[in-house]
């Protein structure tokens, strides 16, 4: 739950102020998409996983997650370049201890959402299963 409200903030803050797509986490999704998609695809993948959660199957959850997965693995990916390089997607330069502290959670979401990914794999979303 908590990927999918990240994810519904980061599009509804693009709607808002178009700045917003310099952030670190969302920089390198909005250079894939162009602008005219970006909204209604990040609306569209946490709104698909939500749905999943309703799934009888878990192949249904699964699948439902996987491209929620796949854009928290895109967010992930900036944000340990901003980490590596020592400087965010905007430009602003801190110190790798800086920014590491920024953007630790959008690396942990993603391998947690992962871990859960395995967990569904396993288990089933639910104990119907």
């Amino acid at each position: 739950m908590l990927s999918i409200c990240y994810q519904y903030v980061m599009a509804l803050a693009v709607m808002v102020n178009s700045d917003a797509h310099f952030a670190t986490p969302v920089r390198v999704l909005h250079a894939l998409l162009s602008d005219n998609v970006f909204v209604p695809v990040m609306l569209a993948v946490p709104t698909t996983a939500l749905l999943g959660f309703f799934g009888i199957r878990k192949l249904t959850t699964l699948l439902c997650l996987i491209p929620q997965q796949m854009l928290l693995y895109l967010s992930a990916g900036g944000a340990f370049h901003a980490i590596w390089n020592s400087h965010y997607a905007d430009g602003t330069i801190r110190p790798v201890a800086f920014i590491l502290t920024d953007q630790i959670l959008v690396i942990l979401l993603a391998v947690f959402h992962s871990w859960a990914l395995l967990l569904i794999l396993r288990y089933g979303s639910d104990a119907r299963e």
